[in-house]
């Protein structure tokens, strides 16, 4: 009777935990709005050995949408795969009084179409409630406006980051992520040997609303 008694009650238990990374296996999609700070590492250089490095930045919100899969590993841990895309656009600064051989111009810069895939692996805190690392690849369009001339160019990036899920019932459920990405730099040499350096970073909040299928 008691090993009866041992052996429901470890099943019981067995159960119980199960059902913790249980509940968020699957696939899932969201909707969220992104705060999103940009900032723009820019370096100018004359040709003749003198250089000149710049910052700017910008603030601003885009709406996102997302979605990915879910994938059990033990009875807390589990490891998510997705992927995103920014729906707007956002600034990342003005840079006023820049110098070339042409003269004084005004830089301004913003990123936009951006998307990403990343790797979320995860633990289960509760029956309603995880959180996640991100480690994700990005690639966004940076466009840079001076004068009458538009430059664009695609930089890609790494971002890590946190985030957490709470289910509101069996499928609905708020998500919050912190994220920042850190994007490769790019160069254009020109004939009489000038040349413009831009290198881009985000940190982004991110507050959705989620379904899991």
């Amino acid at each position: 009777m008691k090993k009866t008694a041992l052996a429901l009650a470890l099943l019981a238990t067995t159960g119980v935990a199960q059902a913790q990374s249980k509940n968020f296996e699957g696939a899932f999609g969201t909707f969220g709005v992104a705060s999103v700070s940009n900032s723009l590492s820019t370096t100018l250089n004359n040709g003749r050995g003198a250089s000149l490095g710049l910052k700017s930045g910008d603030t601003g919100t885009t709406t996102t949408v997302s979605g990915g899969y879910n994938f059990i590993l033990d009875d807390k841990f589990l490891v998510g795969l997705s992927a995103s895309y920014d729906l707007s656009n956002v600034k990342a600064g003005t840079i006023s009084g820049a110098q070339d051989s042409q003269g004084a111009f005004d830089l301004t810069a913003k990123m936009k179409n951006h998307w990403a895939i990343a790797v979320e692996p995860g633990y289960a805190f509760s029956n309603n409630a995880m959180g996640y690392l991100k480690l994700s690849y990005n690639k966004a369009k940076g466009e840079l406006a001076y004068g009458d001339s538009t430059l664009s160019t695609k930089f890609n990036g790494v971002g890590l980051g946190v985030g957490t899920r709470i289910f509101l019932d069996k499928n609905l459920f708020l998500q919050v992520e912190g994220e920042q990405i850190s994007y490769s730099s790019k160069t254009w040499t020109y004939a009489n040997g000038e040349s413009e350096s831009y290198k881009p970073k985000s940190t982004i909040a991110r507050f959705s609303i989620g379904y899991k299928f």
